[in-house]
């Protein structure tokens, strides 16, 4: 039984690693977008997103509260979408602006 609750743990931790690489990049993405203008509301919602998909992979690391780490992920990740929708078109023009450089 011990075997089982060992292999579980290391699955939930590299699940961990994989939802903090995730989180690393949809931070970098936001990191990127804010150093352009944007509203109070869209730069929260950014900002938002990434503290709860990076608060997750810790709670899920430490065995804590893994299914409420997976929530706060799951939920950073629809509050990212969420604000990249409302911001599509900004986002357009900057990514265009980006590449053209």
């Amino acid at each position: 039984m011990q075997q089982s609750g060992d292999e579980l743990t290391l699955l939930l931790r590299f699940m961990a690693v994989v939802k903090a690489v995730l989180a690393l990049g949809a931070l970098a993405a936001v990191i990127w977008r804010l150093g352009h203008p944007a509203s109070a509301v869209i730069a929260l919602s950014y900002a938002g997103s990434t503290v709860l998909m990076g608060a997750a992979p810790v709670l899920i690391w430490q065995m804590a509260h893994v299914a409420g780490g997976a929530a706060l992920f799951h939920l950073g990740l629809l509050l990212l979408v969420v604000a990249l929708f409302a911001d599509r078109g900004q986002v357009q023009e900057l990514a265009k602006a980006t590449i053209r450089h």
